[in-house]
């Protein structure tokens, strides 16, 4: 399917396809790296935060510059078969994968996902306005998707934050009362030997 996505009239699309190809090994080492991290503690979180998302601004990045249409067109010349359009449902859908997977999937705080939501709210609704007649409703869709994405994964983000407190605070209260009984257990026998 993959494959059958690039014709081959007048360009090798072999390099689009690696392009594909290497988007996806960098998810899939993104995710092995992901694992090792959580299992053997290599890196700092941060460093792993930092990995992440630069691997998803690069998925973002190659997906809308290897659509063929965005392709000719920014790159210059014109592609032979010129009842060519934009495949924007394409496009579109990788920028909502991509906002799934690092918002939803992967656990990076939501400071650091600001990278990827301007990539995803910025770079193609400014190719599409430049490019093509900006289509209004795909754009405003892709914005709506990435700022209702980003509300829920600040929102989970707080209640994990809100949990995490009442935890600490549960713990704290229940250490403090085994210290406070251990020191009335351990003074009423000592007291009653010194009498």
């Amino acid at each position: 399917a993959l494959l059958h996505r690039y014709d081959h009239h007048c360009f090798n699309w072999s390099w689009c396809v690696g392009a594909d190809i290497l988007c996806n090994m960098l998810i899939f080492c993104m995710t092995v790296g992901m694992g090792a991290q959580w299992r053997w503690r290599w890196l700092s979180p941060m460093a792993v935060e930092i990995y992440c998302v630069v691997c998803v601004c690069i998925v973002l990045i190659f997906t809308i510059f290897t659509e063929r249409w965005y392709f000719f067109t920014v790159f210059g010349g014109g592609h032979p078969d010129s009842t060519l359009e934009p495949d924007n449902g394409w496009v579109m859908m990788m920028i909502n994968l991509s906002v799934v997977v690092s918002h939803m999937s992967v656990p990076i705080r939501c400071c650091m996902l600001l990278p990827i939501q301007v990539l995803s709210v910025v770079v193609f609704p400014l190719l599409a306005g430049v490019y093509d007649n900006f289509p209004v409703a795909t754009v405003l869709s892709v914005w709506l998707f990435v700022g209702l994405s980003m509300d829920g994964r600040r929102t989970w983000e707080l209640r994990e934050r809100e949990l995490h407190m009442r935890l600490v605070q549960e713990k704290t209260l229940r250490a403090q009362s085994e210290f406070e009984l251990s020191q009335r257990q351990g003074s009423g026998p000592a007291a009653s030997v010194t009498d």
